[in-house]
């Protein structure tokens, strides 16, 4: 205020009712571009946390289609040992072997195939180990070939 009495002492009215109009015009042209900022930044800032919402969405989908196939596949391979268990052991299982193919671990197999880039390379590469050993223990004719097959 004592800053406009002694602008009125030192210039003309119009000369001060302009600089008073100038301070004026670049208080508000500062809010203009404040406000605008904020509302960019604002704006920015909700893309990016939608954007970050929606790739954990993606990566919470892969991981949980991950273990179902994992679970469904480790689930088939059991099924198979506990068939090939049975065989070994002399009871009669039905559709275990179509000539000398272990048709339910061949499925297996396709499974993985099928699901490969979804499990990954370490988790196929251990259910490979593991149907792999169900195909060794049924391939063991000899009690000691199948305590061998059955330690790997």
């Amino acid at each position: 205020m004592i800053t406009l009495v002694q602008w009125l002492q030192t210039y003309s009215l119009p000369v001060v009712l302009l600089l008073v109009l100038g301070a004026a015009l670049a208080f508000v042209v500062k809010l203009v571009v404040e406000r605008a900022l904020d509302a960019r930044f604002g704006r920015l800032a909700k893309d990016i946390e939608l954007r970050l919402e929606r790739m954990s969405r993606f990566q919470e989908k892969v991981l949980l289609d991950r273990y179902l196939a994992a679970g469904e596949v480790f689930s088939q391979i059991q099924q198979v040992a506990t068939a090939v268990n049975r065989y070994l052991n002399g009871q009669e299982v039905e559709g275990l072997f179509r000539g000398k193919e272990l048709a339910p671990l061949t499925s297996v197999y396709e499974v993985l195939d099928a699901k490969r880039y979804l499990l990954g390379d370490e988790l196929c590469r251990i259910l490979e180990e593991l149907a792999s050993v169900v195909l060794a223990l049924a391939n063991a004719g000899t009690a000691d070939q199948q305590a061998e097959a059955a330690a790997r």
